[in-house]
């Protein structure tokens, strides 16, 4: 597992602490970020996201099968721009 996938940031609080951690390892050098279908830190096959993931220009992120939802509380974009 490389650092451009979020699994790689197992101890982030959230979910989307963790793609952001990817997010923002990939914006430093080009890499697309490739999200999942499983999270390894919850076991469970769904991303929790209590706020928008920021992207940057150029970046690429590749939703593997993976299901991406906003936490009841969060009023924000699943993703954004800086």
């Amino acid at each position: 597992m490389n650092r451009f996938n979020p699994n790689f940031y197992l101890d982030a609080k959230d979910d989307a602490e963790m793609i952001q951690s990817a997010v923002d390892a990939a914006s430093e050098c080009g890499e697309k970020v490739v999200i999942p279908r499983r999270n390894e830190r919850t076991g469970e096959d769904i991303w929790m996201l209590p706020r928008a993931i920021k992207l940057y220009t150029g970046t690429t992120v590749c939703l593997d099968n993976c299901h991406l939802r906003q936490t009841d509380d969060s009023f924000d974009n699943i993703f954004k721009n800086s």
